[in-house]
């Protein structure tokens, strides 16, 4: 039977405007403009070493003998925190038909700073000479680390201040000495700051009459630092990477949804 309700229908849908079918078929037949949903990375585990250094109740942090007076101190150590930008090789989708969409990631990683065993030394001048490094060194005097029972020489590239400097008479100088790297530590254990032969007086002419040897000893523990970090990404919108910006607030919905920190 024939429902006169049914052209009722047809004569209404025919004064909706042209643009409002336009929208019912973009709704139903198109897909959203980006509709991959971007996961973030899992979080990376950090983990870092930090040495402390307690001197022996009979270690003595300054000593005395002749002319020249050294104070060792030993370095405090802490973590640096950094995070690396990179971008994704690959462009997460089409924004529009001269857009892409890219992905900047930043990485975090911890180092120990400094990364050797390392000690401040300073030196005060009693004599009546100029106090020079590389004659200090020169002249016979030899510095040694003993790690846990374990002789080590320092490198040229650990004692480079020392060599260079030069304390005038009744003054002051102070110089950083580092060692091997403190993943070369254990958990716990003993160093030896060791300085053999100093020459702390001289004749007239400057001929040494008198050479002294100093010690500083230390106990050590090393404490095991972790720490979960997410990998912080952001979104840029571009032709290219080199042109991409950052996507705003306004570009889509989507934009904002695949953002992490």
């Amino acid at each position: 039977m024939f429902n006169p309700d049914f052209l009722k229908a047809i004569g209404r849908a025919r004064r909706w405007h042209f643009g409002t079918w336009i929208s019912i078929a973009a709704v139903v037949l198109c897909p959203p403009l980006y509709a991959q949903q971007v996961q973030p990375p899992p979080p990376t585990q950090l983990e870092w070493r930090i040495p402390s250094l307690l001197a022996t109740p009979k270690t003595e942090l300054t000593q005395a003998k002749g002319g020249i007076s050294l104070t060792v101190t030993p370095a405090e150590y802490h973590e640096k925190i950094k995070e690396t930008p990179s971008w994704d090789p690959e462009s997460l989708g089409a924004y529009r038909a001269d857009q892409r969409v890219f992905c900047k990631m930043y990485t975090t990683s911890i180092s120990v700073s400094p990364d050797r065993i390392a000690f401040a030394v300073t030196i005060a001048n009693g004599l009546e000479r100029v106090f020079r490094g590389a004659g200090f060194v020169g002249a016979g005097a030899v510095i040694s680390l003993r790690v846990d029972g374990k002789s080590i020489s320092f490198d040229p590239s650990g004692i480079t201040e020392l060599l260079n400097v030069v304390v005038l008479p009744e003054e002051k100088g102070q110089v950083a000495v580092y060692g091997p790297s403190i993943s070369t530590l254990g958990e716990s254990g003993t160093i030896d700051f060791l300085v053999y032969d100093v020459v702390t007086a001289v004749d007239a002419a400057g001929t040494p009459t008198q050479r002294q040897n100093y010690a500083w000893h230390y106990t050590y523990t090393v404490a095991l630092h972790s720490k979960t970090v997410p990998i912080r990404g952001e979104l840029f919108i571009g032709p290219t990477i080199q042109q991409a910006r950052p996507v705003r607030s306004g570009d889509a919905d989507w934009a904002v949804c695949p953002r992490w920190k």
